[in-house]
């Protein structure tokens, strides 16, 4: 069981993000009600960069948030069984956050100059996510997973088993 301490430090985060997402949220309709009235008015402002930062940054906020709430059912789980299934919602959050991160980062590279800061930080994040999906056999465990055993239904009880194992093991560790 998790300790009043680690649960105090995980709310707190989870507090932070809340407010950094509905931060978000509000920033995206006072920017979207601007570009309705600069169409109207054809005034021709352009906000596509800001928009793609937006994007990335909501990306992260939601995924971290929600990866929040993981950790701290996953602390209070009462069984193996129940662990093993938020982890495998772990891992589908972190599989479509990696999705949806590159998908931006197209969009970043054709709005940025690779000179740009943004674009240096945001390559600096691609290579960690980069170091972390090698360290953690992404296609092969996290893709698997994610695929087949929390989006899909699509495996035979011996693979099932296989990657519960693997979990299991993982669960160990934590």
């Amino acid at each position: 069981m998790p300790t009043d301490k680690e649960l105090r430090d995980i709310e707190n985060e989870i507090s932070k993000l809340e407010k950094r997402l509905i931060f978000l949220e509000n920033v995206d309709s006072i920017q979207t009600e601007i570009m309705r009235l600069s169409n109207h008015f054809s005034l021709g402002m352009e906000y596509t960069k800001d928009r793609i930062l937006q994007e990335m940054n909501f990306i992260s906020v939601i995924s971290e948030l929600e990866l929040n709430y993981l950790k701290k059912y996953i602390l209070s789980a009462k069984s193996l069984i129940e662990k093993q299934y938020l982890f495998k919602l772990s891992y589908l959050n972190i599989y479509e956050f990696s999705t949806a991160y590159n998908k931006k980062l197209k969009d970043l590279k054709n709005a940025f100059p690779a000179s740009n800061d943004y674009f240096e930080a945001f390559k600096y994040v691609s290579r960690h996510i980069q170091r972390i999906k090698t360290k953690h056999s992404f296609d092969i465990n996290i893709a698997f997973i994610r695929n087949k055993m929390a989006a899909h239904k699509e495996l035979t009880l011996t693979n099932y088993s296989q990657k519960n194992n693997y979990l299991k093991k993982k669960i160990v560790y934590q």
